[in-house]
C-alpha cells in the first residue's frame, strides 16, 4: 500500500481579497523554512526529503475551496 499525504484545502476569507497569506513553515530538521501560502505544499516538500517519503499526495476540498491557490 503506498504511503499517502492527505491535506485539506479550505476557503479563504480576507476582506481585502487575494489568496492565502504566505507563511514560513519551519520543520525541526530543516535549516531553512519552507515559505508558502498552503501548508500541504510545505508538508509535501518536507516529507519528500525524509527517509520514508510519501508516494502520493491527495488534497481534499469542496467545490467552493480555493482551488486557484494551488
Amino acid at each position: 500500500m503506498p504511503k499517502t499525504l492527505i491535506s485539506f484545502l479550505g476557503k479563504f476569507h480576507r476582506p481585502e481579497g487575494g489568496g492565502y497569506r504566505e507563511v514560513a513553515y519551519r520543520f525541526d530538521n530543516r535549516e531553512r523554512p519552507i515559505t508558502t501560502a498552503f501548508f500541504g505544499w510545505a508538508a509535501w516538500q518536507h516529507l519528500r526529503g525524509s527517509a520514508d517519503p510519501p508516494e502520493q499526495w491527495v488534497i481534499l476540498g469542496t467545490p467552493t475551496s480555493s482551488w486557484d491557490c494551488l
